[in-house]
C-alpha cells in the first residue's frame, strides 16, 4: 500500500513536471479549445437536442391539470399536467415560456388559454414572511384562474417516447445557450486559432 501511494505522488510530481515545462502557449491553446468545446456540447444538450425532442412530438392528447409545478417564471409556477398514452399516465410542466417578467401592478398578458405568448409578463407576487406551500402559491398566481386545476389542457408527445411532451405549443428551450455559450465558444475558438499561430 506504501508503494502504491509512493508511485501516485511519483506520478503526479511528474505530470505536473511536465505540464510546467510545456510551452504556456501550447497549454493556452489547449485550454481554448477544451472551454470551446464544452461551450458547444452545453449548446447541443440545452438547446439543439431539446429542439429535436419537440419536432417529434407529433401526437395530440388532453391532458388534466392536477397542480402547480416545480417550474415558475418570475415567481409564479406553471401547471403541473398528467396524460395518458396507451393506458401509461404521464406528467408535464406547461405551458412553458421563453421568459418571465414581473412588474408591480401589471397584468397578465395570457389573453387567450389556448394560445399563450412566448414571453410571460405576470405582476408581481407579493412579498411573505412565512414560507408557504406551492400549491398556496399558485393559488395567488393568475395562471391559476387561467390554468385552474382539474381543468383539461392539450399535450402533444413524441409516439416513440410519449415521456417527451409538451403543453399546448413548443417554446424555444434553452436561449441561455444561444445568446450566452454559443458565443463564448466562438469566441475560445477564435482565441485557439489565434493563439495556434502564434505557438
Amino acid at each position: 500500500m506504501l508503494c502504491l501511494n509512493r508511485f501516485n505522488i511519483n506520478y503526479r510530481s511528474d505530470l505536473f513536471g511536465k505540464l510546467n515545462q510545456m510551452n504556456p502557449k501550447i497549454l493556452a491553446v489547449a485550454a481554448f479549445i477544451i472551454t470551446a468545446s464544452i461551450c458547444y456540447i452545453l449548446v447541443f444538450v440545452l438547446y439543439v437536442a431539446r429542439r429535436g425532442n419537440n419536432n417529434r412530438c407529433t401526437q395530440r392528447t388532453n391532458g388534466v391539470i392536477i397542480g402547480p409545478s416545480a417550474i415558475n417564471y418570475a415567481g409564479h409556477h406553471i401547471p403541473l399536467v398528467q396524460y395518458k398514452v396507451g393506458g401509461i399516465t404521464y406528467k408535464t410542466a406547461g405551458p412553458k415560456f421563453e421568459s418571465g417578467t414581473a412588474t408591480p401592478g401589471a397584468q397578465c398578458n395570457i389573453l387567450d388559454a389556448s394560445n399563450p405568448p412566448k414571453r410571460l409578463v405576470v405582476p408581481s407576487m407579493p412579498i411573505i414572511a412565512n414560507r408557504i406551500q406551492v400549491d398556496e402559491l399558485y393559488r395567488m398566481s393568475p395562471l391559476s384562474k387561467i390554468y385552474p386545476v382539474g381543468s383539461q389542457i392539450v399535450v402533444w408527445y413524441n409516439p416513440a417516447n410519449p415521456r417527451n411532451a409538451y403543453v399546448l405549443r413548443p417554446v424555444r428551450e434553452g436561449v441561455f445557450a444561444l445568446k450566452v455559450l454559443l458565443p463564448l465558444a466562438i469566441v475560445f475558438s477564435v482565441a485557439a486559432v489565434v493563439a495556434a499561430f502564434l505557438v
